[in-house]
């Protein structure tokens, strides 16, 4: 399972306080910036240029001053390489966008909250929280939808159906769990039940996402 396969990840300490993270739930991976956006200062990008890619608390990095001034140059980015897609929710600190005019089962979306994030297995090994979710477009809107319009309780799941480009159909289940005051596990689970991918969800973000809606759209 992917949550047992991480305690090395846990003795890296966190690049803001210093301090070891002992959670697996606080794993917080600063997102990819372009650090000129944050200053012009070149000692101060030298700086921040340690912190693309770095491991922290989701605490530490929550109440980080820099963090709504990165989160705007990343919401940048994601803008710039979907610019072709449509934009579900917007704003400063939130983007969620699909691919709709393709095929939404298998063309790619993309779901950045402020201080939620990612622990997933790929090819290339584990993924540790990364903030930005790339996941299938169809997948992305059924997130969306769940969290703006369900009243969700611990234990709530939810089927994605999803086809791939062979013509192959599978399923993908969300299920939802209270894992703190202030935070929700999302498990990503195959159809062959496996734990793939597990979405660390800050409560606080679900209020940001609702106010970031910009587009109607049908599931």
């Amino acid at each position: 399972m992917i949550l047992g396969e991480i305690n090395n990840a846990l003795s890296i300490p966190c690049k803001i306080c210093g301090q070891t993270i002992n959670e697996i739930s606080q794993i917080f991976r600063v997102p990819i910036f372009d650090p000129y956006f944050l200053t012009k200062d070149p000692e101060k990008v030298k700086k921040m240029i340690s912190y693309i890619g770095a491991q922290t608390h989701r605490s530490c990095w929550s109440n980080w001053s820099n963090r709504e001034l990165i989160c705007s140059s990343v919401i940048q980015e994601l803008k710039h390489e979907f610019r072709r897609s449509i934009c579900i929710a917007k704003s400063n600190q939130v983007i969620a966008c699909t691919t709709k005019h393709e095929n939404p089962e298998f063309t790619p979306g993309v779901l950045f909250l402020p201080r939620s994030s990612l622990i997933s297995r790929h090819l290339f090994g584990i993924n540790f929280g990364d903030p930005v979710v790339r996941e299938r477009s169809k997948c992305v809107e059924y997130i969306v939808d769940i969290l703006t319009k369900e009243d969700f309780l611990s234990g709530f799941s939810s089927k994605v159906s999803i086809r791939t480009k062979n013509g192959i159909d599978y399923s993908i289940y969300l299920k939802f769990y209270e894992e703190s005051d202030d935070v929700i596990k999302i498990d990503f689970i195959s159809s062959k039940n496996d734990l793939y991918g597990v979405y660390f969800l800050y409560k606080p973000d679900i209020e940001i996402l609702k106010q970031s809606i910009i587009h109607s759209y049908d599931m």
